[in-house]
């Protein structure tokens, strides 16, 4: 019992972080949105 409760709470604190990692305010998805949106604006203002 011990085991299977320790397993559920590891799994809640690993999503819990992957969680605000990824999906957090400043996190990484938002982080590579705005530097593709930068690299964009970048190629876009080449002049050929």
């Amino acid at each position: 019992m011990r085991a299977i409760l320790m397993s559920v709470l590891f799994i809640i604190v690993a999503v819990v972080i992957y969680a605000n990692v990824i999906e957090g305010d400043e996190g990484t998805k938002i982080q590579v949105e705005r530097s593709g949106s930068r690299m964009s604006d970048s190629i876009r203002s080449i002049s050929p």
